[in-house]
């Protein structure tokens, strides 16, 4: 048990300067990106971002996870006329692994508790 306790205090150790630097390289991924797309079209950067993070905590197939695919979509579409569909896959993804990477934290964190 105490050596399980111990990996699991390394592994969280590990993980927490990398999720640090993940934040601040997906931080600056944001900030970028909203100059590119000018003044007017910072909050849809945003409003993207919620979107995709509320799709990470809906349950899959409901009917408001679609709904919120559909306003992703929407907002996609609107940001594609100044970024490129690499640029703004990019965002998603790097969204998406801080998340996954938060998640695993919290649930090491609750391990060893």
């Amino acid at each position: 048990m105490e050596l399980m306790r111990e990996i699991t205090r390394l592994k969280y150790q590990e993980l927490t300067p990398q999720i640090r630097c993940e934040r601040a390289e997906f931080e600056q991924l944001i900030v970028n990106s909203k100059t590119k797309v000018g003044r007017s079209f910072e909050r849809v950067v945003d409003l993207l971002l919620e979107a995709q993070k509320q799709i990470c905590e809906i349950e899959p197939e409901s009917n408001e996870h679609y709904q919120v695919k559909g306003q992703l979509i929407a907002y996609q579409i609107i940001l594609e006329n100044n970024l490129t569909k690499d640029e703004l896959q990019s965002l998603l993804t790097r969204q998406n692994e801080l998340h996954q990477l938060e998640k695993h934290l919290l649930s090491l964190q609750m391990m060893n508790n």
